[in-house]
Order: structure tokens, then C-alpha cells, then sequence
């Protein structure tokens, strides 16, 4: 089909004659209740309208950048002919989510047949195999009415819907077979031909491929009675019976009910029906087709990882389709009891060809196996990891035959798995390094720098000058540090061939009661079974550090030892290891007799009225909705204290928060540090990783440990305060960390498009211009249309006339991705969202006699004070923003440590208020406590919006957005260990 009609004038002949035939064609091919998808720049496929309105929308605003594959519209690579089908028996009524006749050829993989060119012309698609009997019974099923007449529900939607009820109301089986009973006697016309039961409904489930197998466990976790053990009655390790046994059996095998149950959900047929939903298919080749390639890292497909596994296996990498995969796994309590200590393992798989805004949705991830409790399996995992590493050995050796919906064909998939995720405890599950005792460090291996606290009784994991340049002064200030002179250098990475060279020749037996193991050399505990797959030794991450829960303990730590709470790292054990090892005799504990003994309060030692201010700050804080749990309710001001906060709050407080509340408390020498970790995690968590900048970071993470070291005792240092230093180098091999870590993907932020305009001294025709701007155009509008006949079109007009006198108004929106409230409807509420950011382009004096000023561009913070909403009838509607506002001057400044500050209180109105609402960002205001009227400003973001790149119209993605503050240089500047203003002493 011609096509170059979409690049004419749209007030021509031949883009009007074209723009009816792709009318015909959308309507004819993919409408829905008499609607298809408008691909206009405003609604850019987003939303669905009537012809009518589309043909508007399309001879106003033309078609989105670049939509010349008309793939919402019914164009793959070829499209259905319209034909008349016997199944279609809503005849319009049935909604999209109920299409059981497409869900069954999508979970079959059968494609509809007599499709033809776009040209007309006839072409017989590839037919994948099936099984016939299976997928007719199903068609059937599809087709018939659930009872004559019924327009709503055919049988195989009515049953599916009772299962998706049951799920979600949590009905027993029993339930839901008590539930089919009282339907079949209530309506036995509709109830006939469908399972009587929840175990022949559980049937037909599996014939739609949403099935599962169940492998009987032992309850040593010795053995998974799978495949050549399947039918084994004892355990061949602990020799424990396969059943549980009673005093009426003995042997168990009466009732044959096992100890423990694994479930697996095959993941082969998952794989195949993301290929054969029409949907989806396409955009599992975006990391091929559609990504932004710019150097910059913004998917794992921009990684040296991604990159370097396909240099080793060139035959994987030709085919776009082929599927990379995350595993991710961590224990939970089912039961939602915290006193209970049950623990199930749920191991999930995530599809990293999907594109951003998919791959780390839920929806997407795969849920491969479930482990059973009570108890966590420990080193014992890969027992049950048997059957999915099986399948991932075939589905990289073999493959299985797939048959792809967007191209119309079959071929041969295969699959290779990147990496896994898990939290810190899990690293050394999956892993087989232990994460605990003198070589805790999976990154540092053998190399590990320790040392053992006599006292705390704990290991301490300082050493991280070895982390700076060779010339650096702090190697050779042995005082400040640990009494030595540092001369290391930081350890390489561990390949997986050396891995493999360190445990060669070791057999290792799994089984909770196995004893006679080796002892294996330095912290392994076995060869994890990732080794089976024989691309895992050449991969280049193996297993994730997470990034959520290091910097969850990270801030923990912080927050418990600045106010001295019960997880503190500075007590009278810490204080006597510094005298064991020699240093800092200056806060060595005094002795005051009868067992008491004082300690003198250290440079990081708040006191009473610091503990308090800091706690002020964070119980005052309001941020939008959306953004972060009410943090507020965690802490007390009195007595200070700050406990309940989850793994997101530690996020945000690490992040954002936490500098700020340290702004009016300690030193500079000690804060600085620490404000400077936070940006560190801040840069870190960014949605687009720049590698140069990422070879900055990885130098400064070392000063800023370092920093710490000089400043917080060496029981400070556990394993996860030095993690930290390998962050950075993770995520220059593995992109952005958002992709290997426990969070759900955060929101992007939306740049702003701002106006350049170069002339100076343009400042006077410019408000003239303003003031004047309305009439001249309506009047112009007139005259053209008049004078040279001019077809004007009919937004134009309107716009020209002119809003309506009445408008309304409103007291929230959403707009941007943000939640916005005006300044009275927060008042009564724990959030806060009416702080708004606008960045404009303003005439600049020097003075108030200066006639040549300058443009540049200059923020704005306001407070959202109206929304009003202007109506150029016909539906076309302006959402404006009423505002106090502050740019410049004595209401807004930058203080010492770079955070700005704004002051509203009893601000003048602004001589112009509004704004248009899609010109403003988010921020939120945290009041100072010791500044009455000051506030910080911190910036927000909002959530599921992906920009990547402005010369993309449709696939946009964004990074995080980080706080511009000047950057504070005090690496050498001398630490005095004793606080010299009478700092709190702490009594033991």
C-alpha cells in the first residue's frame, strides 16, 4: 500500500483520499465497539476514539513522528481479511479482555488462518505444531453461548471468570465445588458441558498451558524425587521415607502424602506465549530494533555484560528474539505472621528483551519455582533449581520451536540466563561464597580485608584505601586510619574459570544431614548449579549485589549511631577495641569506678537538642502522594527515636532526606561525608548511567569510605557499609542498577522543552507584545481568512476567538505523572503536593537603571494556590495553574552545604500567577527548624514515564532526577575524634 500520502500537506486532496483509505483499513482490521487507537501527535496511539473524532484529530495534528508501520491499526507483517466468523457471538457486546477464541490460538500457538497481503493479495502463514484435539475441543468451547441467547459469556469465559474469582476471593476447592453445584442446580442449561469440579476446571487450565508440575521433596532437602529419582521411595543421602509416616502407616505409602512439595511452572510454554500473543511478540525485539544506542546505559542491552555475552556466543546474538533472563529470589512468610518463622522461596524469572517500561513489570515476570518451607533451603536450593536448570540447558542447547504472531512464522527459541538477584544472604544461597566470617566479600574473594573486634566479637571490613589513587595522602596517614600505612591495591574480579579452577576436584553431598563433606578452600560451600549451563563461566556478573537492601543497612546504621538508638555502632565494646588497637586514645572509655565508666562523646555524637532537631525535621516532613510511606509516624521527637521503617523508606531517607536533616547538626567535617554518600547512592540509582561518569564515581565512593573511616570507629564497618565500594563497578558491567535489584521500577521525570531566545535589550516589545498578543491574533485570524480565502482549520479558529467567560476550577489534577493539590485541600493532609517547579526563560537586570538585560534561564518555586481549567468549547480545554511564586532575591538562597532554600511566608501575590499545567514539575518543601519561614526544596518525580530520547516520539524514557548542589571538597581537612563544644557524654 502507498503510503506517501502521510508526508503531504494535510489540507491536500491526496493526504485527505489516503487518509480515508487507512480509515477503511484501521476500522476494518482493529476496531473495538466501533474505536481504534488515534495515532495523532496529541493521543500518539494512547486513546481510543470514533472515526469521526480520528478524522479530526488526523487533519489537525497529523500522524505521531515516524508511524508508517501501521502496527495498532491491524498491520503486522500481514493482515487478517476481513471475513465473517461463527464465533463471534457477542456481535459487538463482548469486551476485549473476553476474547477466549484469540486467548486460546494464543495460548496454542495456532495463527488465524486466510490472512492476505495489505495489497489483497492471498498468503499461507507457516502453522506451527499443535495438538489438534486439544485446541478444537477449546475452539469449541470458545464458541458456544453459555446458554441460547447469551450475548456476554461463552462457556470457556464464564469458567475462566470463576476461577479468577476464586483467586481473588481465596475460596477453598471445596468452596468452589459447592459454589458449581449450586450453579449447575440453579441453571443446568448454562452449567452443562463445564467441569463439575475445581480438579477438572484445574484441567482445562493446563490445556491453556496455565499449568504446573508438583516434584515430592525430602525433608533434609537431600533429594527431589525428579526425573531419575521420580520414582524412589527413601532418600538415597538421609535414607528418610519419601512419605510421612503415622501409626496406622507405618511406611506412609497408604496415603502417600509426601514431606515436602515443589512446584514448578514450565517454563518453556511461558517463553512460547510471549511470542505467540500478537501484542507482545514485537516488543521482544526492541532491545534490537528500538533501543537508543548513544553510549549511554540506560537498558542491560547497553552493558559490556550484554555486550561481551554476545561476542562469546555470536550463534545466540544473530536472532534478536532469542530471550535474556533474570532470576531473582528471596524468602517470605506466606502467612503474613511475623512471629512465625516460615520461610517459601518463590524463584522468578524477568525477560530483559521486553523494553523498559516492561521487562520489570510484574505482569511480565515469570514465576518458575516455588520452594516449600518452613525452613529456608540454605546451600540445599539447588536441589530444588534442578528442573529449571534442566530446561534453561535445553532451551540453550535445543531450543523449542516457537511460533512467532508478529511475523508470521516459526522458529527455533532459545534462552540464556544473565544473572540472579537476591539480597545479601541469598547472594551466598545462589552463589556458594559464604557471606559471613573473615572473607564475607564475594567481590573481594580470598582478598578480603578484615579484621577481627576482640571485643564487639564481630569482623570489621575497613582497608579501603587501597581504593585510592597510589599517590592519594591517606595511604601514608597511618593515625588518622587503622595505625598502618596502606600500600594494596583493590582486588580484580572473580571470572567463573577461576571459580571452577578453586573447586576442581571437590564433591560436595547437599542434605541437612550430610557431615562428611571436604572442607572446601576459603569461603565455598559448594559449586553452585548455575555451572551446569555452559555459558555461566564466561558471564560476566553472576549474581547481584542488591542495592536496596545494602543501602537499607547502610542507612540504618547511620541513623542508629548518630542518635545512639539500640543498633548503634559506638558503645563501650567499640571504644575498647580502639584501645586494643591502639588508636584514638582520645575516646577510649574512662573508668569511674564500681564497674561504670564514661565515654568521651565523639566528633559524631549528638546531642540531646541535635537529636531532636533531627528528629523535627523527618517528623515534619510532607512529601506527594505517591512518593514515600508517611515517615512522619516512625519517628519521635521525644525522646529521639526513629524505628518501623521499611526497606523504601531507608531509601528515600538515604537519598534525600537524610542530608537535609543533618544540614543544622554536627560539624562540617563530619556531615560532609555523609552528604555526600547520599549523593553518591542518589548518582548511582539513576535511570541513565553515563560509563564516564561512572569511572568518576567509582573513585569518589573510595574517598567517601575512607572519609567514614576517619571519622566512625571500625565496628561501623560491617560487611554491608564496605559492599558499597563495589556498587559502582557492578553497574559499569551491568547497567543501570533498577534492573538487578528487589524495587519495583521508580518514575521518570519529564524534561521540560524551554525556549531559547537570544536577543538582549528585547525585553520592552516583548511585554508589549504579551499585552497586545490576543487581540492581534483573533483580528489576524479574521483578516487572512477573509483577504486571501485561507481554509483555516477549526482549532485555530477557536483559539483565536477565545476561551469561554466561565471556567471551572478545580482542587487536584494529575498532570505530568504528578498528583497535584492546591494549597487548602492539603491542609487537613499528612502529604504534601501543591510545591511546584517551573524553569523559564527571563529578562535579567542588574539593576534598576540597567536598559540592557539578559536572558537566561531561571527557576521558579511556587505554591499551588488554583487550578483552573478554560474551555474553548467543543471539548478543547487549557488547564492553567494559579501560583505564589519566588525565583530570586531574599526569599530563596543556597546555604553552605548546597541545598536551596525558599521562604514563603507571607509572600506578596505574584503579578503573574498562572501557568500552563504541563509546563511544571513536582517538589516538595521540608521547613527548616531552626529558620523560621525557610524551607529545603526537593525535587521530584514522576512514576511510569520512560523518555528515551528526543528524537523518539512514542518510546520516551527519563533519568531520575538528580538535586544540583555544589559538591563539597573537605577530603583532607583534619577530623578532631572528641566533639570540643561539651558534646553529651554517654554513661556504661
Amino acid at each position: 500500500m502507498d503510503k506517501t500520502w502521510m508526508q503531504k500537506n494535510r489540507r491536500s486532496k491526496e493526504y485527505w483520499d489516503g487518509l480515508q483509505k487507512f480509515l477503511d483499513y484501521a476500522f476494518q482490521n482493529s476496531s473495538i465497539n466501533g474505536m481504534i487507537l488515534c495515532p495523532c501527535k496529541e493521543c500518539k496511539c494512547g486513546v481510543c476514539i470514533t472515526r469521526e473524532n480520528a478524522e479530526l484529530h488526523l487533519k489537525v495534528y497529523g500522524f505521531v513522528k515516524g508511524y508508517t508501520h501501521w502496527a495498532a491499526h491491524g498491520e503486522f507483517v500481514y493482515s487478517s481479511a476481513p471475513k465473517p466468523t461463527s464465533y463471534d457471538i457477542s456481535h459487538g457486546v463482548r469486551d476485549e479482555l473476553d476474547d477466549m477464541h484469540g486467548l486460546v490460538h494464543d495460548a496454542m500457538g495456532i495463527p488465524e488462518q486466510d490472512y492476505t497481503r495489505i495489497d489483497g493479495t492471498e498468503y499461507k502463514s507457516q502453522l506451527p505444531n499443535v495438538e489438534a484435539e486439544k485446541f478444537y475441543n477449546l475452539i469449541d468451547n470458545s464458541n458456544k453461548e453459555l446458554y441460547s441467547g447469551c450475548k456476554r459469556f461463552s462457556k470457556l469465559s464464564f469458567m475462566i471468570r470463576l476461577l479468577h474469582l476464586k483467586c481473588l476471593g481465596k475460596l477453598s476447592n471445596k468452596i468452589f465445588d459447592m459454589l458449581l453445584d449450586l450453579l449447575k442446580e440453579a441453571f443446568p442449561d448454562a452449567m452443562d458441558g463445564l467441569p463439575k469440579s475445581y480438579y477438572e476446571a484445574e484441567k482445562l487450565m493446563k490445556e491453556l498451558g496455565l499449568g504446573y508440575d508438583k516434584y515430592d521433596a525430602c525433608p533434609n532437602d537431600c533429594t527431589l524425587y525428579w526425573g531419575v529419582d521420580a520414582r524412589r521411595k527413601h532418600c538415597e543421602t538421609c535414607k528418610e521415607s519419601r512419605w510421612v509416616k503415622s501409626e496406622n502407616d507405618p511406611t506412609g505409602e497408604g496415603r502417600k502424602i509426601p514431606h515436602k512439595v515443589l512446584w514448578h511452572f514450565p517454563l518453556k510454554h511461558r517463553l512460547q506465549r510471549l511470542f505467540m500473543s500478537s501484542k507482545i511478540a514485537g516488543h521482544m525485539r526492541w532491545h534490537a530494533e528500538g533501543r537508543t544506542k548513544d553510549g549511554n546505559m540506560r537498558h542491560p542491552a547497553d552493558s559490556p555484560s550484554w555486550q561481551t555475552f554476545d561476542f562469546h556466543h555470536p550463534e545466540f546474538s544473530q536472532d534478536s528474539r532469542n530471550v535474556r533472563l533474570g532470576l531473582a529470589s528471596d524468602g517470605f512468610n506466606p502467612f503474613k505472621n511475623m512471629s512465625s518463622t516460615h520461610s517459601t522461596w518463590p524463584v522468578i524469572l524477568m525477560p530483559y528483551n521486553l523494553p523498559p517500561w516492561m521487562c520489570m513489570k510484574q505482569s511480565n515476570f515469570m514465576l518458575s519455582l516455588l520452594i516449600p518451607g518452613p525452613f529456608a533451603p540454605g546451600n540445599n536450593i539447588d536441589i530444588y533449581l534442578k528442573p529449571l536448570i534442566a530446561e534453561l540447558k535445553e532451551l540453550w542447547d535445543v531450543g523449542v520451536n516457537t511460533y512467532d504472531a508478529s511475523r508470521k512464522e516459526n522458529f527455533q527459541l532459545r534462552a540464556a540466563l544473565l544473572w540472579t538477584i537476591s539480597d545479601f544472604p541469598g547472594y551466598a544461597i545462589l552463589s556458594g561464597w559464604s557471606t559471613k566470617g573473615k572473607l564475607a566479600c564475594p567481590v573481594c574473594h580470598k582478598y578480603t580485608s578484615s579484621q577481627h573486634l576482640q571485643n564487639w566479637g564481630k569482623y570489621c571490613y575497613m582497608g579501603h584505601r587501597r581504593y585510592l589513587e597510589m599517590n592519594h595522602p591517606f595511604r601514608k596517614d597511618a593515625k588518622s586510619f587503622n595505625g598502618a600505612v596502606e600500600y594494596g591495591k583493590p582486588p580484580g574480579r572473580l571470572m567463573g574459570s577461576t571459580i571452577l579452577d578453586e573447586l576442581a576436584g571437590y564433591s560436595i553431598k547437599l542434605g541437612k544431614t550430610v557431615s562428611d563433606n571436604p572442607e572446601l578452600p576459603f569461603n565455598w560451600k559448594k559449586l553452585s548449579i548455575f555451572f551446569d549451563l555452559p555459558y555461566w563461566k564466561d558471564n560476566m556478573i553472576r549474581h547481584n549485589l542488591d542495592v536496596m537492601h545494602i543501602e537499607k543497612n547502610i542507612s540504618e546504621i547511620i541513623v542508629a549511631t548518630l542518635l545512639n538508638l539500640e543498633k548503634t555502632k559506638d558503645n563501650k565494646k567499640s571504644r575498647l577495641d580502639l584501645r586494643a588497637m591502639g588508636i584514638r586514645s582520645e575516646l577510649h572509655p574512662i573508668e569511674k569506678g564500681n564497674g561504670r565508666s564514661v565515654l568521651p562523646p565523639a566528633c559524631f555524637t549528638m546531642k540531646k537538642k541535635e537529636k531532636e532537631i533531627f528528629c523535627k525535621v523527618l517528623k515534619g516532613i510532607k512529601v506527594p502522594d505517591g512518593y514515600a510511606a508517611n515517615i512522619s509516624r516512625c519517628v519521635k521527637v521525644k525522646p529521639p527515636k526513629i524505628s518501623g521503617l521499611k526497606s523504601h523508606d531507608y531509601h528515600i531517607l538515604m537519598q534525600q532526606l537524610l542530608p537535609i536533616a543533618l544540614r543544622r547538626t554536627l560539624s562540617k567535617a563530619v556531615r560532609s561525608p555523609l552528604i555526600k554518600l547520599s549523593r553518591y547512592f542518589r548518582k548511582l540509582c539513576s535511570k541513565v548511567l553515563d560509563p564516564a561518569d561512572l569511572v568518576h564515581l567509582e573513585k569518589e565512593i573510595g574517598i567517601i569510605l575512607c572519609q567514614l573511616e576517619r571519622i566512625f570507629p571500625p565496628s561501623f564497618f560491617n560487611v554491608m557499609v564496605h559492599l558499597a565500594v563495589h556498587l559502582v563497578s557492578e553497574a559499569k558491567i551491568g547497567g543501570p542498577v533498577h534492573y538487578r535489584w528487589m524495587y519495583p521500577i521508580e518514575s521518570q521525570h519529564h524534561k521540560m522543552v524551554e525556549e531559547q531566545n537570544p536577543c538582549a535589550g528585547k525585553h520592552v516589545i516583548e511585554r508589549i507584545h504579551c499585552e497586545n498578543f490576543t487581540d492581534w491574533f483573533s483580528d489576524h485570524v479574521k483578516q487572512i481568512q477573509v483577504a486571501d480565502g485561507v481554509d483555516i482549520s477549526k482549532d485555530l479558529k477557536l483559539l483565536a476567538r477565545g476561551p469561554n467567560n466561565v471556567g471551572r476550577t478545580y482542587q487536584k489534577i494529575l498532570v505530568n505523572g504528578f498528583r497535584f493539590h492546591t494549597r487548602q485541600l492539603e491542609s487537613q493532609r499528612k502529604t504534601q503536593n501543591s510545591g511546584v517547579l517551573v524553569n523559564a526563560t527571563t529578562s535579567s537586570f542588574s539593576s534598576t537603571k540597567d536598559n540592557n538585560p539578559i536572558l537566561s534561564d531561571l527557576a521558579y518555586y511556587g505554591i499551588l494556590t488554583n487550578i483552573l481549567e478554560l474551555n474553548y468549547t467543543e471539548g478543547r480545554t487549557v488547564t492553567l495553574f494559579e501560583c505564589d511564586w519566588i525565583s530570586k532575591g531574599k526569599r530563596l538562597k543556597q546555604d553552605e552545604d548546597g541545598f536551596t532554600l525558599a521562604n514563603f511566608k507571607n509572600v506578596k501575590p505574584h503579578p503573574e500567577p498562572y501557568v500552563i499545567a504541563t509546563q511544571v514539575s513536582q517538589v516538595f518543601y521540608v521547613e527548616d527548624p531552626l529558620a523560621e519561614g525557610w524551607s529545603v526544596v526537593v525535587a521530584t518525580s514522576p512514576r511510569n514515564e520512560f523518555m528515551m530520547d528526543p528524537v523518539c516520539d512514542i518510546e520516551m524514557y527519563l533519568q531520575s532526577t538528580i538535586t544540583s548542589t555544589t559538591q563539597m571538597d573537605n577530603e583532607n581537612e583534619d577530623i578532631r575524634w572528641v566533639r570540643e563544644d561539651d558534646g553529651d557524654e554517654i554513661l556504661h
